[in-house]
């Protein structure tokens, strides 16, 4: 499972993690600077590290929703409702959605649903 989920964790998904973390830690970092008492420094940390942390949880959930959809034989691209199947075009280890002709990796005990395209 978290080989697949590796395969599925793009650099969207990344980014935007570790560039909040980065600039947490220095917003912290400065704002501790100006903090006069030991209430106000904890509160500082307090709310920066709410704040990476959402970024931190939301990214692992859009991951974690998307591994779930296409697992379970579905495109996992927001809005679209089609199913994925085996291309010969892409090669194995690839799936492809015929409705937004998006490509993705083959889940490890993916299952296929039946469609009527071709």
């Amino acid at each position: 499972m978290w080989k697949s989920i590796g395969k599925l964790t793009t650099k969207e998904d990344v980014l935007p993690p570790v560039i909040t973390l980065l600039v947490g830690v220095l917003a912290a970092g400065l704002l501790m600077c100006f903090a006069k008492s030991a209430g106000g420094r904890a509160w500082t940390c307090v709310i920066v590290g709410a704040i990476v942390f959402g970024v931190f949880a939301s990214r692992a959930l859009r991951v974690a929703a998307r591994y779930r959809r296409l697992s379970r034989g579905r495109c996992p691209r927001p809005g679209c409702r089609g199913v994925v199947q085996r291309s010969e075009a892409k090669g194995p280890g690839w799936v492809v959605c015929p409705t937004c002709k998006g490509t993705w990796p083959e889940l490890d005990g993916m299952s296929f649903r039946i469609s009527v395209r071709t």
